[in-house]
């Protein structure tokens, strides 16, 4: 059984695997997404 010290790391690790795997799956679908919002005017402010 890891600590809990050892889990928290691991669980953080795993968060940060899916934050990246969704931002490499999304990358093109964001661009997209962007160049759409900015022909009508309403792009995100990031």
């Amino acid at each position: 059984m890891p600590t809990p010290h050892a889990a928290s790391i691991v669980l953080r690790t795993a968060e940060n695997a899916v934050l990246i795997f969704f931002d490499v799956l999304l990358a093109d679908g964001k661009e997209e997404w962007n160049r759409s919002m900015k022909r009508t005017g309403s792009a995100t402010p990031d």
